[in-house]
């Protein structure tokens, strides 16, 4: 029949060793000569075919999308829905009734499991695919609004009932959203349902249920929605403060640089901006500020040179996360193409907050960044526990340690010696240390005992937006 589109194919093939992917064929009859065809074929890293048009499958592997995948393809596919006159569901499940007394499942139990629900969830999933498992022990999945997924929770169920042999009376929790591809931008929903995804599988076990989660979803997905907007008008209008903090040389108390940290005026002066930042990491809005900032930061060197002859040095916080996007890298090489005079006055401070997925070619980044006349430095070295792993294979030139390793170390003898151990384990490898939480006297001289070169505390000063005193 001429026009006719042929339905699509969906099959999972592997890759050589190095897994498989997800083929799509598909294609329709020039309605001008039916006898030919046009084929589409295409093909993903990622994998989520539904199981009846899964072909030359191993059907041990379990091909649930992960909550990094889930967000691509749900960003994907949202933004060629919003011409679509369909409405979509986000239906989010979860097993209750398991407590620590249960006896564990087996490996090849627990996936055999997964294997059925993704097989369930997928048959359901809009395109086949937009079905994950998140953290938590939660499962998602992406569908058309009119379809009754009940079916699916009681073969799920089943499944679940008879994986634990019906001893540990293991239930199947339902909650559902609207995806309002309509009134919400894509990428801004898509970003919203990631965010909340994420905290109901960290906290699904503690006060955030399931059924809390059905109640407040709606509103929780609108308050993020409000949250992104807000901090996207914060950046493009520059509506943020900066206050500056003196970084000292223990020996002779001269200020090196002053640490950049930014502050919001709809929170106030002296609230932390740490959640507001962690959740600009969390929806991929952090690249955006952390350019901003350093922008901000370029303009003042050159504003203070201009009018007192000095070019004060500082340190700007950078995340992990915007290290790893190249429109970060981009955007800061043409900004000091700009100001080439101010690149070795602005420090960088690699935050923890987010953790660095590609440590090789971060690093890479960072002998760049150096090369080019900029001191990086990691900082609240230790807070985290990735601080070893990111000190064994980023190249810096400071280490920043944090506070909660300086107030041990004034309190204990074993905090001391944990603290000398990192200064020395920092000098041995060529890097400079400056120690955070200094606020007396008596931590100066602990510090310098230790062998710690600067210092930042209270006791030299408390971040101020005040330029006046940077001069």
């Amino acid at each position: 029949m001429p026009g006719q589109i042929i339905p699509k194919i969906v099959a999972k093939v592997r890759r050589g060793s190095d897994g498989y992917a997800r083929v799509a064929l598909t294609g329709c009859r020039l309605p001008d000569e039916p006898d030919t065809v046009i084929i589409a074929l295409s093909m993903s890293e990622t994998c989520g075919a539904k199981a009846a048009d899964r072909k030359d499958v191993d059907e041990n592997i379990v091909d649930f999308l992960d909550e990094r995948s889930f967000a691509r393809a749900a960003q994907s596919f949202l933004s060629n829905a919003t011409a679509d006159p369909k409405d979509y569901k986000l239906t989010l499940l979860g097993l209750a009734g398991i407590d620590d007394n249960s006896e564990p499942l087996t490996k090849d139990s627990a996936d055999e499991l997964d294997r059925r629900i993704a097989s369930s969830l997928q048959e359901i999933a809009v395109d086949g695919e937009l079905a994950g498992k998140f953290a938590g022990g939660t499962y998602g999945v992406i569908h058309d609004e009119d379809i009754d997924v009940a079916n699916t929770v009681e073969k799920i169920q089943t499944y679940a009932g008879e994986a634990y042999s019906e001893r540990s009376g293991v239930l199947v929790e339902k909650s559902q959203v609207d995806v309002d591809t309509k009134n919400i931008k894509s990428t801004d929903i898509s970003k919203a349902i990631v965010f909340t995804i994420k905290e109901f599988s960290e906290n699904r076990f503690d006060e955030f249920t399931i059924k809390s989660m059905s109640q407040g979803y709606q509103k929780m997905v609108r308050e993020a929605v409000e949250e992104m907007s807000r901090i996207k008008t914060i950046i493009a209008d520059e509506k943020f403060e900066l206050a500056f903090q003196p970084v000292v040389d223990l020996k002779d108390r001269k200020i090196h640089h002053h640490e950049v940290l930014v502050r919001f005026p709809d929170l106030g002066f002296d609230q932390s901006p740490f959640q507001r930042i962690t959740f600009a990491e969390e929806v991929g809005l952090i690249c955006d500020l952390d350019i901003a900032v350093i922008c901000r930061v370029t303009k003042i060197i050159e504003t203070l040179a201009s009018t007192s002859g000095k070019t004060p040095n500082f340190a700007v916080n950078v995340s992990g996360q915007s290290l790893e996007n190249p429109r970060f890298v981009d955007s800061i090489s043409r900004i000091f193409e700009r100001h080439h005079r101010v690149r070795k006055n602005i420090a960088l401070e690699i935050t923890e907050s987010s953790l660095i997925q590609n440590l090789e070619s971060t690093n890479e980044i960072i002998q760049d960044l150096r090369k080019a006349g900029h001191a990086v430095c990691l900082d609240d070295f230790g807070a985290g526990s990735s601080a070893f792993q990111y000190l064994r294979v980023l190249e810096v030139d400071i280490v920043k340690i944090d506070g909660v390793y300086v107030r041990d170390a004034t309190k204990s003898a074993t905090g001391k010696a944990l603290l000398k151990s990192m200064v020395g384990l920092c000098h041995e490898l060529g890097i400079a240390v400056v120690a955070e939480m200094v606020e007396s006297e008596e931590t100066v001289r602990l510090l310098r005992e230790c062998r710690v070169k600067f210092g930042q505390g209270y006791l030299f000063g408390k971040p101020s937006p005040d330029l006046d005193s940077i001069n």
